[in-house]
């Protein structure tokens, strides 16, 4: 008896072989949600496996037309990502590593159940799961203050600049006789920036377009979110410095709006900035 192409021996091993890779990854996936859960900075990092599925169950039609090839190759990756799961379990580390040993996983698995076209197939939803853990942990504790810093003094300069009067302690941003606002980790732009980022890799992977053109869009999705972001925080600064006190007892939610308003405008200055680098038209990969 076959199925996909297998035999009903092969296709157990194979069951075994990927219940194992599970069993062997779940206190790792479970550090995951728990990080998704726990810290807006990774929420959004758990429609990335969704998005991943998505893009890989529209090529159904092109996959089904492919040879299958079964490789030997990839129960060796499988068993490599596995070893070193547990090398680093043992020793409690490296939980960063997560998202390159889970995609190191698939394509073992990928190559060992169907062989190199299914993989070559399949290899940008697959590779789309290193933002499963975007940022690790630790490099966040190191870099978050030093960006709030980094975004209150730009947004300090700008001020005086302009000639607003405002002072600047740390990350706070202080208004003479109104209060002050405090450029939280929230409102350092990691989080705007990986969120551009993201889109941007989509888009360039379902547009038509040279390689060049493809980098110069998402070279610039950063660039942008930390524009935008700066902008957002100017308006706080400037709604602050016009109506006082009345404006900081309504910051949160004039940043929610204009934030997205923000937001909106960055998405689509990096839409016009891929046309203009002719990376524009939507290919079919359905």
């Amino acid at each position: 008896m076959r199925c996909f192409g297998l035999t009903l021996r092969e296709l157990l091993r194979y069951g075994l072989l990927v219940a194992c890779a599970v069993g062997v990854f779940w206190h790792r996936l479970v550090w995951m949600g728990h990080l998704w859960w726990s810290d807006s900075l990774y929420s959004l990092s758990a429609v990335v496996p969704l998005i991943s599925l998505g893009i890989a169950n529209g090529k159904r039609k092109k996959l089904a037309a492919l040879q299958l090839n079964p490789s030997g190759a990839g129960i060796a990756l499988v068993m490599g990502a596995a070893a070193i799961t547990v090398a680093t379990d043992w020793f409690d580390m490296l939980h960063s590593l997560t998202p390159l040993l889970v995609v190191s996983l698939l394509c073992g698995i990928v190559l060992a159940l169907w062989g190199t076209a299914i993989l070559k197939e399949l290899l940008f939803p697959i590779a789309f799961l290193l933002l499963l853990v975007p940022v690790p942990p630790a490099l966040l504790e190191r870099i978050d203050l030093p960006l709030q810093i980094l975004c209150a003094r730009a947004v300090a300069g700008l001020s005086h600049t302009l000639s607003l009067p405002v002072e600047r302690m740390g990350s706070l941003i202080l208004f003479p006789g109104s209060g002050s606002i405090n450029v939280a980790p929230a409102c350092n732009g990691v989080r705007s920036a990986l969120t551009m980022l993201m889109l941007a890799i989509i888009f360039v992977y379902l547009s038509r377009g040279r390689w060049y053109s493809k980098f110069a869009v998402v070279a610039a999705a950063v660039p942008l979110a930390y524009f935008a972001n700066l902008v957002r925080l100017f308006g706080i600064v400037s709604g602050a410095h016009l109506l006082g006190g009345r404006f900081l007892e309504h910051e949160q939610t004039f940043d929610h709006v204009f934030g997205l308003l923000v937001f909106g405008g960055c998405v689509g200055t990096l839409l016009t900035w891929a046309r203009i680098v002719k990376c524009r038209n939507l290919m079919q990969i359905w």
